[in-house]
């Protein structure tokens, strides 16, 4: 058996807040047990376009978007019960003149003397235009990944530490390596580069990227999974802040070049110098 709240009606108690809540500037409203609004703040008031008491007397869910009611309600039961702290809730509420606004909810419980149950508070801070912007930048970001995936050259983007932050398909068959074992990895330990010139003597951007202020394009000898050595060029640009002036990460495009036979017998060489030994197997005395 379920325990039974009690109920807090419009007759039997007097609001919970004070002059000081009224004045508040979030939004603010107070609810009984069946989620009947029984307070209401002037910023509440202007969230909904309406006056006090068109609010009060009125279930909260009035003023909510459809789809979110059944899940609303059962969500509402349950933080009445609940003896934890309360999270924030997010919901999309309207106001009278049918726009629809999403609010960050804190909420927690109205307590009586005896530390019985009546309702609950919520405090509303509207995340509308920070959750579009976000749903853009995740639309933009789907976009930029779906191109650079695309792309048929190996792309390579590092921070300004070195973690790999993102690679594309080919990268991942270039070097033998998956997205998921180079994703957060120091790229010198992944792909380390055992030689490099560029055509403006700058020094490899895998390793020396505070240095690299302008675009640079130079050829190395990189070691894949397998750790044979690949000789690839490697064009690499600073990703910059251009309004706070300082930069975010590098992005390189690896391509990878033709080797002569007397290259890849120079190469055979390094490979084995740099062959991961096996221990000898230990012998019984």
């Amino acid at each position: 058996m379920s325990e039974t709240l009690p109920t807090l009606s419009l007759s039997d108690t007097q609001p919970l807040s004070t002059d000081a809540v009224d004045l508040l500037p979030l939004a603010y409203l107070e609810l009984n047990a069946v989620g009947t609004i029984i307070y209401a703040n002037r910023a509440a008031c202007l969230l909904f376009r309406l006056e006090r008491e068109q609010i009060l007397g009125k279930s909260a869910w009035e003023f909510m978007a459809t789809e979110e009611v059944e899940m609303s309600r059962a969500v509402y039961l349950e933080a009445l019960q609940s003896k934890e702290e309360l999270k924030p809730i997010r919901r999309t509420l309207y106001n009278a003149n049918g726009e629809f606004h999403v609010y960050d909810m804190f909420r927690n419980q109205i307590l009586d003397a005896q530390g019985n149950v009546l309702g609950m508070r919520y405090q509303f801070v509207d995340v509308t235009k920070m959750k579009y912007e976000h749903e853009e930048l995740n639309r933009v970001r789907q976009w930029l990944e779906s191109v650079l995936a695309s792309v048929n050259e190996a792309v390579l983007v590092m921070d300004t530490l070195g973690f790999i932050r993102y690679v594309n398909p080919a990268l991942e068959k270039l070097s033998g390596w998956s997205a998921s074992e180079l994703l957060g990895q120091v790229v010198e330990k992944k792909l380390p580069v055992l030689s490099y010139t560029a055509n403006d003597n700058t020094p490899t951007p895998f390793t020396h990227r505070a240095q690299l202020d302008n675009p640079t394009r130079g050829r190395a000898t990189v070691l894949n999974k397998k750790r044979e050595t690949m000789l690839v060029e490697i064009s690499s640009s600073p990703i910059l802040d251009k309004e706070r002036g300082y930069t975010l990460g590098i992005v390189s495009i690896l391509h990878r070049l033709r080797e002569s036979s007397s290259r890849k017998a120079d190469q055979k060489k390094v490979e084995q110098k740099h062959e991961v030994k096996e221990p000898a197997p230990e012998t019984k005395a």
